[in-house]
C-alpha cells in the first residue's frame, strides 16, 4: 500500500542502548536507519482507542512501546505504527520531534525503575522444565543456554515485569467479573 521496503532485525539480535546494556527493544521492521515499523493486530472492539490515521494517536500502552524504542536507538526519528483491523490497514507515526520531553522522562523513570530493581529486586527461581521455557519463552529468548547467558539485571526486570504483568491481568479479570455482576 505505502510502497516501502521493510527489513527485519537479524535473528536473536535486538537494538541495544550504547550507554545502559539492559536497555534493549526489537520492532517488528526496518525501514531504514532512522525509521522503523511496530505492527499491531487490533480488534475492531478496540479500533475505539485508536486516533485519526496519520496521526500519533495511538493508545498509551503503544505509546510507550513506540517512544522506548526511541529512548534505545537514539538515531530514531520516526516509528511507524500499522494498525490491522478487519483486514484494513491503518498507519500512525510517532516522531522524535516534539516527544524529546517524553523520550527523556521514560528514559528516566525506567533507568529509576531498574536501579530499584537492582537494590531490592530478585529473580524467582523456575521450579521445573515448564516454568524455565515460560521464562525463556516470556523473554523472548532461544533457549535455556541463551537464558543463562542474559545478565542477571535483565532478568530481574523481566521477573518484576512478568509479576506486574500478571496482577494487572488478574485485576482485569476481576474488573470484567464486577461488569458482568
Amino acid at each position: 500500500k505505502y510502497k516501502v521496503k521493510l527489513k527485519k532485525l537479524a535473528k536473536d539480535s535486538a537494538w541495544q542502548h550504547e550507554k545502559y546494556d539492559w536497555a534493549i527493544c526489537h520492532p517488528d521492521r526496518i525501514i531504514d536507519t532512522k525509521t522503523a515499523l511496530e505492527i499491531k493486530l487490533v480488534s475492531s472492539y478496540k479500533s475505539h482507542d485508536w486516533g485519526e490515521e496519520e496521526t500519533d494517536e495511538i493508545p498509551q500502552y503503544y505509546l510507550t512501546q513506540v517512544i522506548w524504542y526511541m529512548v534505545v536507538n537514539p538515531k530514531l526519528t520516526r516509528v511507524y505504527v500499522a494498525r490491522l483491523t478487519d483486514n484494513k490497514l491503518y498507519r500512525y507515526h510517532v516522531d522524535r520531534e516534539g516527544n524529546e520531553e517524553l523520550i527523556s522522562k521514560v528514559e528516566q523513570k525506567v533507568v529509576e525503575w531498574v536501579r530499584k530493581i537492582r537494590e531490592d529486586g530478585y529473580i524467582p527461581e523456575a521450579k521445573d522444565l515448564k516454568e524455565q521455557y515460560s521464562l525463556i519463552s516470556y523473554l523472548g529468548v532461544s533457549s535455556p543456554i541463551a537464558l543463562e547467558s542474559l545478565s542477571l539485571d535483565i532478568k530481574m526486570c523481566a521477573a518484576r515485569y512478568k509479576e506486574a504483568a500478571a496482577q494487572i491481568k488478574e485485576a482485569e479479570g476481576r474488573k470484567e467479573e464486577a461488569i458482568r455482576e
